[in-house]
């Protein structure tokens, strides 16, 4: 993989958890200096979830304001991660409207929503051990879709835990698809 180290995330997500003492995606959002800015851009399967805008050193995330509150949460915090993992070679105006899972940039923004929005392993470990929930049973605990709890058992699994396989791989156009 070219670009940011699965770890080299895992730990940007760690940074910024501790240094501002949350692992909220909108109270960082705030504590970080990027707004946050709801608008209607329909309601239909193909239209845009997000984006993260940046003029003049302002960085912002505009959010339709058609997704439910859990969808919303997941969709900020990759967008965070556009903001924390892209932001040396962003452009003066850039937006995130596609969620290509062929690019780079759209993994890697995945893999830190999935850090930041699913607990340390050893408590997901533990879960795992005292429910045996499975893999979907898990995202639904944790409001997150499938896919980004596929990627936290791909990361722990790469770090040595023994997590169960994945099912299916994840859908590359998982974000493109959800809206509710």
């Amino acid at each position: 993989m070219t670009g940011i180290h699965f770890e080299e995330i895992c730990r940007r997500v760690k940074h910024i958890t501790k240094k501002y003492a949350s692992e909220d995606p909108a109270e960082l959002c705030r504590s970080m200096d990027i707004q946050i800015v709801f608008k209607d851009m329909g309601s239909h399967e193909t239209a845009i979830k997000a984006m993260m805008v940046k003029f003049c050193r302002i960085r912002c995330i505009v959010v339709n304001s058609q997704l439910s509150e859990t969808v919303r949460r997941f969709i900020i915090a990759h967008e965070l991660g556009h903001a924390v993992l892209h932001a040396d070679g962003a452009d003066e105006f850039t937006e995130r409207i596609a969620f290509d899972h062929s690019s780079h940039m759209e993994l890697e923004a995945n893999i830190f929503a999935s850090e930041l929005l699913i607990p340390g392993e050893n408590s997901l470990i533990e879960q795992m051990k005292t429910t045996g929930y499975t893999i979907f049973q898990l995202a639904a605990e944790h409001m997150v879709p499938y896919e980004l709890m596929a990627y936290k058992l791909m990361l722990m699994k790469r770090n040595g835990y023994d997590v169960p396989d994945i099912p299916h791989e994840a859908d590359s156009c998982f974000l493109k698809k959800i809206f509710r």
